[in-house]
């Protein structure tokens, strides 16, 4: 190549001007857009993912605290610590699956018959009439009982079978993910952190630990209220109302605890139902009576205690983010839906830290300039608009 030809294309590239490049925050929006999009169309198989999370995330401090405390290798106590989990479920499976899996099959079976006897003792067998038509406890019964024989001629056993199978296979492998979310979890942090610019770390590490301690006390908070609320809920039915099928419907009390608002409604409603049938109304109303009692102490005493006021979210948002949540992502999008508006809740909060009310006083004299002006003009000519300065 000639120098007049280098001297040339060098006058070329000093007229085109600094190449242009794409900003770095662009690159960050643009991939955290793909990871979203890839999250939702691999949502189907996320569940087992997000509960081995949870479960790391609970546990997770109690592995810090041994190995502080033992100072012996993480994978040991990790090791020791899934064989004393795994071993106290299977301790509680062999003594108490049997019963219950023969309680909730015939709960399960009886369902129709409950319904039945439950509008007996409350209404009579005396025919009742509903939008012009005239119903029966017996029809009502016979036609949930054809709707579950049809459920059943139609292949559906089947396809639960292979549901269940599902499930064994997504606890195997809940239980495996959380194990490496155990050994490896706070690389995966620090690996993430690499991703933020270094003068924006320190806000970043604010706002997550933030958010670390509100996900850890709500999730530990939940768990330990799913345990308490198991054991008493079947101890009162079992023993206090003798209530038929105490251990499913304990259980089904103490899971359906996730489900803010709705969840202890549905469980008080579920078992005065199953009181009313086999021991009459007053039986109903005593165990909706006791249930609405646990509900109180739960909110009075031991919330405030296990989860403290780390979560401080207005009921309405309360409500709106659980049906949202289940909107999206069913029983699961429930119990993220709390800790996921929490978390959102930091963020704005860290962006935006003013007062409300002091806001609130920042704006009343506009406020009050454009409600004397909307009187003024209801009243006589409209005036000029003020400027920016006669508005403050």
């Amino acid at each position: 190549m000639s120098e007049s030809t280098i001297e040339q294309s060098a006058k070329e590239a000093a007229t085109m001007g600094p190449p242009i490049r794409t900003p770095r925050w662009l690159w960050a929006w643009m991939f955290a857009a793909a990871v979203v999009v890839m999250l939702i169309l691999a949502r189907k198989i996320l569940g087992p993912f997000i509960f081995a999370a949870i479960f790391a995330y609970i546990f997770s401090p109690i592995i810090d605290n041994l190995q502080e405390r033992l100072r012996w290798p993480r994978g040991l106590v990790v090791g020791l610590f899934y064989l004393l989990v795994l071993g106290a479920i299977g301790i509680g499976l062999y003594f108490g699956a049997e019963a219950l899996v023969k309680e909730t099959q015939a709960l399960a079976r009886q369902g129709p018959n409950i319904v039945e006897n439950a509008l007996v003792q409350f209404m009579g067998s005396e025919p009742f009439v509903f939008a012009g038509q005239t119903f029966t406890p017996a029809d009502l019964s016979e036609r949930i009982n054809e709707g579950l024989s049809t459920y059943f001629e139609n292949g559906e056993a089947i396809h639960f079978i292979g549901e269940m199978v599902i499930r064994v296979l997504d606890t195997i492998l809940v239980i495996m993910v959380s194990l490496y979310l155990l050994l490896d979890g706070k690389r995966l942090g620090a690996y993430l952190l690499k991703f933020v610019p270094a003068e924006s770390r320190a806000r970043t590490g604010y706002v997550a630990g933030r958010i670390h301690t509100v996900l850890g006390i709500y999730l530990r908070g939940q768990l330990f209220l799913i345990g308490i609320m198991s054991l008493v809920s079947f101890l009162v039915l079992q023993f206090v109302f003798n209530v038929p099928f105490a251990l499913p419907l304990g259980i089904m009390t103490g899971f359906l605890e996730i489900i803010p608002l709705l969840g202890p409604a549905i469980a008080a409603g579920i078992a005065g139902l199953v009181a009313l049938s086999a021991h009459g109304l007053g039986a109903a109303i005593g165990v909706v009576i006791a249930f609405t009692i646990l509900r109180q102490l739960e909110d009075h005493l031991i919330m405030p205690f296990v989860v403290g006021r780390a979560v401080h979210l207005h009921p309405v948002i309360t409500i709106f983010s659980v049906l949202a949540g289940g909107a999206m992502a069913g029983i699961l999008g429930m119990l993220l839906a709390i800790p996921v508006a929490a978390a959102i809740k930091i963020i704005i909060d860290f962006l935006y830290p003013d007062n409300p009310q002091e806001a609130l006083a920042h704006a009343l004299p506009g406020m009050k300039k454009a409600e004397q002006e909307a009187e003024i003009r209801h009243e006589g000519p409209a005036p000029t608009t003020p400027t920016p300065a006669e508005v403050t």
